[in-house]
């Protein structure tokens, strides 16, 4: 703690004794009385890894592409450092750009690197011309005052030391870690993605082979489907994109609530008809991103960020009420209509910023307030 100014640095820190890794994660808080000084470029790994005096090229950097949704989704690069030259990746979440997962190899082992953060992030790596390699990994951008009784958070670090072979001893190791402290449980086990059926994608192989219109889904249609899926041996039922005012990509993220005409029963049949073949129902939802003139931005204007990006207004997840609402009326849809499942889609999104001084406020807010909301909606719906 600053005593002049009140700043006060707080690090969380979990050790995993039996896999040689730690986690942790930073918050920041004002406990004075006035404004901080600016805040600037704060980045929870700063750090030089391995600092023995190695060769030109001897540093091997594992990476991997994100998802493109390509023959290129997720395949890994091995990329030697050179000294004196930066290497700096910056993407949003886990998108296509590449993974926030890295491996930083030496001649006797090396070091594995997360960074937890649905939002921008930023990791870069400096073999210095003459000493260590150096590891700065956290948010791209933040330049902000920390107003009185303020608190922000950082993403979250993990890193994991190794011996030996990189993949037999660092990766392997990893996946451990992952499985045993991070990876989503069901019962004694970790969680297995279900085997499904998705009748949506038919609609887009069809629109491609025939240059037609994409075509919509109905009661009927979809009612006819699941005892065949069942009889398949598939183990739920997934309703994405296609239950509500069409065409989703063009203006209608936002109009949350199915199409009188093709479900004039609304989605509630299709969730008993599902359970009584044994599938559980996976319903699509995208309830951050709001488009103009559709219900939600009629209902809710005053818990929706402007925004002229592809799916419209962003909802206020740093508002504590904005996201109580949103919690409550995906709740109350999870009782109606009866699915099991929810999926969400289109990532978080970026709110605008506050102002000069206040550079990464907004997001760190946003994505803490994204991080509630998923908890609490599964707390609420176990």
């Amino acid at each position: 703690k600053d005593p002049r100014t009140g700043l006060l640095i707080e690090v969380h820190a979990v050790h995993y004794d039996a896999f040689s890794a730690v986690e942790w994660v930073c918050w920041l808080s004002n406990t004075g009385s006035s404004e901080t000084p600016i805040i600037d470029d704060f980045l929870p790994l700063n750090s030089a890894l391995l600092t023995g005096d190695m060769p030109d090229g001897q540093a091997l950097l594992r990476w991997s592409n994100g998802d493109s949704c390509t023959e290129s989704s997720f395949l890994p690069h091995d990329e030697p450092l050179k000294r004196g030259s930066l290497r700096q990746f910056a993407a949003t979440s886990s998108n296509k750009t590449c993974l926030p997962f890295f491996n930083l190899k030496g001649p006797d082992g090396g070091w594995i690197l997360a960074v937890g953060w649905t939002g921008r992030w930023t990791a870069e790596f400096l073999h210095e011309p003459a000493g260590p390699v150096v590891v700065r990994a956290g948010m791209q951008s933040t330049h902000f005052r920390l107003k009185p009784g303020e608190k922000v958070r950082t993403p979250r670090i993990v890193m994991l030391r190794y011996t030996g072979d990189r993949m037999i001893d660092g990766h392997n190791a990893f996946r451990r870690l992952m499985l045993a402290h991070y990876v989503p449980r069901e019962g004694a086990g970790p969680a297995i993605p279900p085997v499904v059926t998705n009748n949506v994608a038919g609609l887009w192989l069809r629109k491609a082979r025939t240059k037609k219109p994409l075509g919509l889904l109905n009661e009927a249609g979809e009612l006819a489907l699941i005892p065949r899926a069942a009889a398949m041996g598939c183990e739920a039922y997934w309703m994405d994109a296609y239950w509500f005012p069409q065409p989703w990509y063009d203006g209608n993220i936002g109009n949350w609530y199915p199409r009188e005409d093709d479900f004039p029963r609304g989605l509630r049949p299709l969730a008993d008809a599902a359970h009584q073949h044994g599938l559980k129902m996976i319903l699509w939802f995208a309830p951050l991103h709001v488009n103009s003139n559709t219900r939600w931005a009629n209902d809710y204007p005053q818990f929706i960020h402007e925004s002229p990006g592809r799916h419209g207004g962003l909802w206020k997840l740093g508002d504590p009420e904005a996201r109580e609402t949103l919690v409550r009326w995906l709740s109350d849809r999870h009782r109606e209509w009866g699915f099991d499942v929810y999926r969400e889609d289109f990532g978080t999104g970026i709110p605008p910023e506050e102002g000069p001084d206040r550079i990464g406020i907004a997001e760190m807010k946003h994505i803490e307030g994204f991080y509630w909301f998923w908890s609490e909606l599964k707390r609420r719906n176990p």
